[in-house]
């Protein structure tokens, strides 16, 4: 994937994680599980974007290739409903990526795709907590007492690994193997 459309496509979902006006740590994970394992980048979230007044504008420009469109469009829409609401700003902002992206299919109908990514994320929540719980019990359960730091950095990372899957998988984005 061409290196200058991918830091593109990050400006965009960038823009539409601060839309609501915070970065939050959620919104942080998703861009990080779309950066490393779609665009194989290792940037903190934070220093993914163009600069400048007009910076969407041409960022949305930029990407030409279809399926990074996509992928744009869809993990743009992942985004502003990862909190369970979508404002008016974040709408306003998806209806303007949606016209630039995918202006060759039929015009969005972006509430009814917004509840359908709000109801993916709401299960995935659900199978993060899941994750949690269960790591939490593998801890407590390790050696019937504290697990020394290889196991517990060990617990950790597969905790991590099972997030990201899970948060891949939610916006329709392959794990890598």
């Amino acid at each position: 994937m061409d290196a200058t459309q991918a830091r593109a496509s990050l400006s965009v979902l960038l823009a539409v994680a601060k839309a609501d006006g915070e970065l939050d740590m959620e919104k942080k994970r998703v861009l990080d599980v779309v950066a490393r394992h779609e665009y194989e980048d290792d940037e903190p979230p934070e220093s993914r974007f163009v600069a400048g007044a007009d910076a969407l504008d041409r960022a949305l420009a930029i990407i030409r290739a279809p399926e990074l469109r996509e992928l744009t469009w869809k993990a743009a829409l992942a985004l502003a409903s990862l909190d369970g609401e979508t404002t008016a700003v974040e709408h306003a902002l998806l209806v303007r990526i949606h016209a630039a992206l995918v202006p060759d299919s039929p015009p969005a109908d972006v509430v009814v795709a917004e509840k359908k990514y709000r109801g993916r994320l709401e299960q995935a929540e659900e199978e993060i907590a899941e994750a949690t719980a269960d790591f939490l019990h593998r801890v407590s359960d390790s050696v019937r007492g504290k697990p020394s730091q290889k196991e517990y950095e060990a617990l950790v990372s597969e905790l991590d690994a099972k997030k990201r899957r899970i948060y891949s998988s939610t916006l329709s984005i392959l794990p890598p193997g």
